[in-house]
């Protein structure tokens, strides 16, 4: 019995599966340097994310969002306008609630 546990957990593990998406270890770091007050830094890591994701939602929308709490709002406006293009249609709503 603890060795089927051991498996069904093992199995769910995003590291054991190989899977790790790229786009989310850029937005986690992205979010890292502007919890600890390094905006220019995060700022980087969301324009390298869009350059190599260019088709990606989530670095326009990460970058909108961290434009947005430094005031920079027309920037911002642009990148909610590109993560609102890309986003897919389930995920526009999430986009919108941000972009207010």
């Amino acid at each position: 019995m603890n060795s089927e546990n051991e498996t069904t957990k093992s199995d769910s593990s995003p590291t054991n599966t190989g899977k790790l998406d790229p786009v989310q270890v850029e937005l986690l770091l992205g979010k890292a340097y502007s919890d600890w007050g390094h905006v220019s830094d995060a700022v980087a890591v969301y324009d390298q994310l869009i350059s190599t994701h260019p088709d990606d939602f989530r670095g326009y929308l990460a970058k909108g969002i961290i434009l947005k709490e430094n005031k920079n709002i027309g920037d911002a406006e642009r990148m909610f306008i590109q993560a609102r293009f890309f986003a897919p249609d389930k995920a526009k709503v999430l986009v919108d609630r941000y972009a207010r």
